[in-house]
C-alpha cells in the first residue's frame, strides 16, 4: 500500500513539473519581457537612434510671369492639384485680393486696380495657398511708363441671390461663406454670408459670367460657373455635402502563450535569466524532495525486515 502511494505522489510530482516547465515559466518569460524592463547587457553601449528628418514638402508652381495692365498686374494661374487660394497685392500688402481657384482650373488672376503716376515704382506679389501653406509665390516691381485712361467699365446693374441647403437634410446652411468673382473683369465681390434661412444675396454687379464659391464649416466647398447674366439672377438650391469623419477598427492585441513565452527566452536576455533562476529552483526543489522519498523509502524497508 505505501509503494503505489509513493509512486502516486511521485507522478503527480512529475506533473506539477511539466506544467510549471512548459507553460507557467514561459508565461512568466513572457509577461517580463512585456514589461518594458530595461535589458541586461555587457560591454555593451547604449545608443539612441537618430531621429528621422522628414523633408518638407516641395512647392508645386502654379505661377507664370505676372505683367502690368495700366492699373494692376496679373498673372496666369496654372492649377494641377486641388483647391487653391490666390492672395494677390499691389503697391502694399494691406491691399490685397483673394481669389479662390478650383481643382485644374487655369485662369488669369489680378490685383486690385490703383492710380499710378508715371515712373512711379509699383509692388506687388501673388502668393498661392493650398491647405494654408504656401505652394508658390511671385513678387516683384515694376515701373509705371505710361497710364493711359482705362476703358470705362459697364454700369453694376445686375444682383444675384440663392440659398444653400445641405444635401441629405436639405436644412439651410447658417454662415456660409458665398464668393463670387467676374471672369472678365476680374472682380472679386465682398464675401457674402448666408442667414437663418440659408439665403444670400448680392447686388450692384457688372453684367458678366461669373464663378461662385462656396464654403462653409464641416462641408466640402461647392464650386459654380455662370454664364452671363444682365439683370437680377436667381439661382437654384446650391447643396452642400458634408465632410465624413474617418473611423479606424482598433487591432486587438493578441494574448499571451506559451509559445510566445518560448521564442521570448530566445530573444530577451532578461527572459533568459528569469527562466534559469526559475529552472534552478525547480531543480533543487526536485532534488530535495527526491532524496527525502529516497529516505523514507529505505526506512520503510528497514521496519519491514
Amino acid at each position: 500500500m505505501k509503494g503505489p502511494g509513493v509512486k502516486k505522489l511521485i507522478s503527480s510530482l512529475t506533473g506539477m513539473i511539466f506544467i510549471i516547465i512548459f507553460v507557467i515559466i514561459p508565461l512568466a518569460c513572457n509577461a517580463i519581457a512585456a514589461s518594458g524592463s530595461p535589458t541586461i547587457s555587457a560591454n555593451l553601449t547604449d545608443v539612441s537612434p537618430s531621429p528621422t528628418i522628414t523633408p518638407e514638402q516641395p512647392l508645386r508652381q502654379v505661377f507664370s510671369s505676372p505683367k502690368w495692365e495700366i492699373d494692376h498686374v496679373t498673372i496666369m494661374v496654372n492649377n494641377s492639384g486641388g483647391p487653391i487660394e490666390v492672395h494677390a497685392y499691389i503697391d502694399d500688402r494691406s491691399n490685397v485680393n483673394i481669389i479662390p481657384i478650383k481643382a485644374g482650373e487655369n485662369r488669369k488672376v489680378s490685383t486690385n486696380p490703383i492710380i499710378a503716376e508715371t515712373g512711379q515704382i509699383v509692388n506687388f506679389g501673388f502668393m498661392a495657398y493650398e491647405n494654408g501653406s504656401l505652394i508658390d509665390s511671385r513678387e516683384g516691381t515694376f515701373t509705371v511708363i505710361q497710364t493711359p485712361t482705362p476703358t470705362p467699365l459697364p454700369p453694376e446693374t445686375a444682383s444675384i441671390k440663392g440659398t444653400i441647403l445641405d444635401a441629405v437634410t436639405n436644412n439651410p446652411v447658417v454662415g456660409a461663406e458665398v464668393i463670387i468673382v467676374s471672369k472678365t473683369y476680374d472682380k472679386q465681390y465682398p464675401t457674402a454670408v448666408t442667414d437663418e434661412y440659408g439665403s444670400f444675396k448680392l447686388d450692384k454687379m457688372y453684367p458678366d459670367k461669373y464663378s461662385i464659391t462656396v464654403k462653409a464649416t464641416g462641408y466640402k466647398p461647392a464650386y459654380l460657373d455662370l454664364d452671363r447674366i444682365d439683370g437680377d439672377q436667381v439661382l437654384s438650391d446650391i447643396k452642400l455635402e458634408k465632410y465624413v469623419a474617418a473611423t479606424t477598427t482598433p487591432t486587438p492585441s493578441p494574448e499571451p502563450s506559451a509559445v510566445q513565452g518560448w521564442l521570448n527566452l530566445l530573444t530577451s536576455p532578461q527572459a533568459c535569466v528569469a527562466f534559469i533562476s526559475s529552472t534552478v529552483a525547480v531543480i533543487v526543489s526536485l532534488t530535495v524532495i527526491y532524496e527525502w522519498l529516497q529516505r523514507q523509502k529505505e526506512r520503510r524497508k528497514k521496519e519491514g525486515q
